[in-house]
């Protein structure tokens, strides 16, 4: 009885501070910090119990399993994340929607639920478009270093580039002379060696 006492308590201290609705996963992860060992079975046959007992209200969204909040909460409305699928109360109400009703109709109650990204979860998809927006034509954005070398190598690119074509200029020259000697030797005609008379006898 003393630990059938001590799960409840731990269940109902978690719904009420949590300041959300909770499913019973998530009531049972919570939980089990206080009741380790807590089996999801238990769970929910507490959250029977403590519906029953008024101490907390069970939340149907559209499509998704129930969830569980504190019974003392007032008129409010909810939010539900599409990326973690939490849940967060909206205590804000945009008032009577009578007018909103077909001719003849009586609204007797509303219920809205927002969706959209928590603002953990829109600030993770903000972070992780950074890298990619960095990105120019899918090449890396210029580092301070990068940049710096190609702006120093603009700056000397036209002497840099003239010195190269001054010595280009200069072997060139040089080479043409070294052919046109090279030619000239191979061009001259070697003097024919002397003939030597033998006298008759």
């Amino acid at each position: 009885m003393e630990r059938s006492t001590r799960q409840r308590a731990a269940i109902r201290t978690v719904i009420d501070e949590s300041g959300r609705p909770l499913s019973p996963q998530e009531v049972m992860e919570a939980a089990q910090a206080e009741v380790p060992g807590l089996s999801l079975a238990t769970v929910y046959r507490n959250l029977k119990q403590l519906i029953e007992a008024g101490e907390i209200a069970s939340v149907s969204l559209p499509g998704d399993s129930p969830r569980y909040e504190s019974a003392q909460h007032s008129h409010h409305h909810h939010f539900q994340c599409t990326e973690c699928q939490r849940v967060f109360d909206v205590h804000e109400c945009p008032g009577d929607m009578t007018a909103l009703a077909p001719a003849g109709f009586t609204v007797e109650r509303h219920e809205l639920t927002l969706y959209g990204r928590c603002s953990d979860c829109a600030a993770a998809t903000a972070k992780a478009r950074r890298p990619a927006a960095a990105k120019v034509h899918g090449k890396p954005a210029a580092t301070p270093a990068r940049a710096t070398a190609r702006s120093a190598a603009a700056q000397a690119g036209p002497a840099a580039k003239g010195g190269a074509r001054a010595a280009t200029g200069m072997a060139t020259r040089t080479a043409t002379k070294t052919a046109t000697k090279a030619a000239a030797t191979r061009g001259a005609k070697t003097p024919p060696e002397p003939r030597t008379k033998v006298a008759a006898r």
